[in-house]
C-alpha cells in the first residue's frame, strides 16, 4: 500500500477525478447562465442542452477514472 502523501499516483494524469468533474461542472454551468438571454436563438436553448451532454460525457470519464484507481489499489479485484 502507498503512503498518504503518493495517493495522487493511483489517479489518471494524478489528479483526483472529481476536481476535473467539479472544474468542468462549474465551468458549463457558467456557460448555461452567461447563455440564458442568447438573442440568436430566442425559442431553442442550445447551452443548456450541449452542458447536458458535456456534463454526462464527463461523468463517464469520472466513472472511467473512479474504476481505474480502484483496480491500482486492489489489482486482487480483477481476478474475481
Amino acid at each position: 500500500m502507498k503512503k498518504d502523501h503518493e495517493t495522487y499516483s493511483f489517479f489518471t494524469g494524478k489528479i483526483s477525478p472529481f476536481l476535473l468533474f467539479e472544474m468542468e461542472y462549474h465551468s458549463l454551468s457558467y456557460i448555461v447562465e452567461k447563455h440564458k438571454s442568447d438573442n440568436y436563438f430566442p425559442d431553442i436553448k442550445i447551452a443548456p442542452e450541449l452542458a447536458l451532454i458535456r456534463l454526462v460525457s464527463h461523468f463517464e470519464a469520472f466513472s472511467k477514472h473512479q474504476f481505474a484507481a480502484i483496480v491500482n489499489i486492489l489489482p486482487s479485484l480483477l481476478l474475481h
